[in-house]
């Protein structure tokens, strides 16, 4: 009996946890929260962090990689705004250049007592070279006040399909929830490479 006990609370934890963040659905309490849970000084923070990464091939143009990317942020005091705009690098080279796409956003703010949003317009994202292989696209989110939570989707298609990104766990400010999915078919293999003290 003890271990069928046992056994439903686990399940029922690992659900709790394990429940998807969909894009533009925002709770109440993510907007009314006025400081961290564990650092009650931050100026921000990562609610979610999600990537799905497959491969795919075209006739045309060979394979490439795709990315879906999801983060949903919360900024708690003014020294928080800066992560109000997302930097995103893209890469290119002689085979092509990374294209970002699907770019969605919404800022969440509490109105007399009522959540109300902001559609992310289009005079809020623009691209910038930065080098001969390097573009930078930014996305300002709009509306952004103390208390806000922003949720930003958007979609990178990769030509260099032999190359992966690093995917960045940890950020200057608390991260919650990070989820990365990533199917690489059978017949690629890549070398792997480890950083710091454990492998």
């Amino acid at each position: 009996m003890k271990k069928l006990h046992l056994l439903i609370f686990l399940l029922t934890v690992n659900f709790a946890f394990s429940s998807d963040v969909k894009f533009g659905k925002v709770s109440e309490e993510e907007v009314m929260e006025e400081m961290h849970p564990l650092e009650n000084d931050a100026e921000a923070a990562i609610l979610h962090k999600s990537e799905f990464i497959t491969y795919d091939y075209n006739y045309e143009e060979g394979w490439f990689v795709q990315k879906e990317i999801h983060y949903r942020i919360k900024i708690y005091s003014k020294e928080g705004f800066p992560w109000a705009t997302m930097q995103v690098p893209l890469y290119r080279d002689n085979q092509g250049r990374e294209k970002i796409s699907g770019i969605k956003g919404y800022t969440f703010n509490m109105v007399d007592g009522k959540v109300v949003s902001e559609k992310l317009k289009k005079d809020g994202i623009f691209e910038e070279e930065v080098n001969e292989f390097r573009i930078k696209s930014s996305i300002t989110m709009p509306e952004v006040k103390e208390g806000s939570v922003l949720d930003i989707q958007y979609k990178i298609s990769s030509p260099l399909f032999w190359y992966l990104s690093e995917f960045t766990f940890q950020y200057g400010i608390p991260v919650n929830s990070v989820d990365i999915t990533l199917k690489v078919p059978e017949y690629f293999v890549f070398q792997k490479h480890t950083k710091g003290f454990y492998p």
